[in-house]
């Protein structure tokens, strides 16, 4: 009974321009422009009294039926000098990055249907970003770098019910999109150090630090009397630029280059991900379940603590080649909750964590001339079961069957209904195939 229809056409044009200007100095300018045309078109069909009981599609511009089209604009331009001396390598350069939603935004929020339409106001920011390189030895040698980031929010936050519709059987479910929403802007600091002991065996260590402000967040609105609203009093929620977060940690890289048959890649990183809110939405189900909202630094939805990547590789190049790529994290936070309703605070428990290798191997040959490479690809080599999502009462890919009462309608059990095979990762996959070179 729901119809859902999206669509998104972008026109990318970009310029490039490099130049060794003098012995120390390289240039870089460029220009980037797109332009988006963003289409939705999402109903539910109705079947009741109002209709005859007669299927029927709802209005455009109703609680039931939201469509629309828009046409975001983005622009951006950046100039970079790298100048290299004797003692240092020096990265400088300045970004300008614009965007302009082209949508309309409430003039009163406390009057969602009656309210005069604005239009959204255009986003710029100029990021300065620099970066040096000093050698320590013939060895070794320090990295730093500073910059600023732009990066607008997901178009959905700006556009999601762009007529204001308040629907009283949503209530603060359904939250309002704004398009007048600021980018997201990252301050990012980094420090390493790289250091080869041998010609084949190095180690890389880096350190890194990102502020981050204006994260999406939530404000309820309250729907004010005497205006020729239909809902005064009302609560509802939109998105809007309220939350902050910072992330930290350090990554430490070994690398063996190929010689006597193998090469090895270990790298690991220790990170930690916290902001004040993870979840957009916190304010609204906080709302909804009359908890008062508590502000604090809490995990954000990605904060992986530990992960390590690891590579081998086994083989004569030109001749045959096997790599096992392993990728070893732990698990990711969420919130707990039990029967629908939060138990804990945002992001306190954590899931499990998840281990997935993959081989890739190559057998070349050449016959009359030929050159034909063999090939095989297993994903998953090992057929590991990684919970990809979860239950929130068992923090498992299993729910808690105590707090599901009843039997669902229909010809599946309990137990097939909550079986959810999307919630496991995928299972091994193999591919083999050849190409072939004259």
């Amino acid at each position: 009974m729901d119809y859902f229809e999206r669509k998104t056409e972008t026109f990318l044009g970009r310029v490039d321009f490099l130049s060794q200007v003098t012995r120390r100095h390289q240039v870089k300018v460029g220009a980037e422009f797109k332009n988006h045309d963003l289409f939705l078109d999402n109903f539910e069909i109705k079947n009741n009294p109002s209709t005859g009981f007669e299927p029927a599609i709802p209005m455009e511009g109703t609680p039931d039926h939201v469509a629309y089209t828009q046409k975001p604009v983005e622009a951006a331009a950046y100039v970079q000098d790298k100048m290299e001396f004797d003692f240092m390598v020096v990265n400088v350069g300045l970004r300008i990055d614009y965007f302009d939603a082209k949508g309309e935004v409430l003039e009163d929020f406390g009057r969602p249907r009656s309210s005069p339409r604005l239009a959204s106001d255009a986003k710029w920011q100029l990021s300065p970003r620099i970066g040096l390189s000093y050698p320590l030895s013939e060895r070794g040698a320090v990295h730093v770098s500073y910059g600023h980031f732009f990066q607008m929010p997901p178009f959905e936050f700006l556009y999601a019910n762009s007529d204001y519709i308040y629907d009283p059987e949503e209530g603060v479910g359904r939250a309002f999109g704004f398009a007048d929403l600021k980018p997201q802007q990252t301050v990012a600091y980094e420090i390493g150090l790289q250091q080869s002991f041998t010609d084949l065996i190095g180690v890389t260590l880096t350190a890194y630090y990102k502020d981050i402000r204006n994260l999406l967040g939530t404000r309820i609105e309250v729907i004010q009397p005497g205006f020729d609203e239909p809902f005064p009093l009302e609560k509802y929620g939109r998105y809007i630029n309220r939350d902050y977060g910072q992330v930290k940690g350090f990554t430490v890289s070994f690398e063996k280059r190929m010689a006597a048959g193998y090469a090895l890649d270990v790298d690991y990183t220790f990170q930690i991900a916290r902001g004040n809110a993870s979840d957009p939405r916190s304010v609204l189900l906080d709302e909804r379940a009359g908890v008062e909202p508590e502000k604090q630094l809490v995990p954000l939805d990605w904060d992986r603590r530990h992960q390590l990547n690891t590579s081998l590789t086994v083989g004569t190049p030109g001749n045959w080649l096997t790599t096992l790529v392993g990728r070893i994290g732990s698990g990711l936070p969420y919130t707990p909750s039990l029967a629908d309703e939060r138990i804990g605070l945002e992001n306190s428990a954590r899931r499990q964590g998840s281990v997935t290798f993959d081989l890739f191997a190559t057998k070349n040959v050449r016959i009359s001339g030929v050159g034909i490479a063999l090939f095989t690809r297993i994903f998953n080599v090992f057929d590991t079961d990684n919970e990809v999502a979860i239950y929130t009462d068992t923090g498992r890919a299993f729910p808690n069957l105590r707090f599901l009462p009843g039997e669902p309608q229909g010809l599946n059990t309990k137990d097939e209904f909550l079986t959810r095979p999307d919630f496991i990762s995928a299972p091994r996959q193999v591919t083999v195939g050849l190409s072939i070179s004259f």
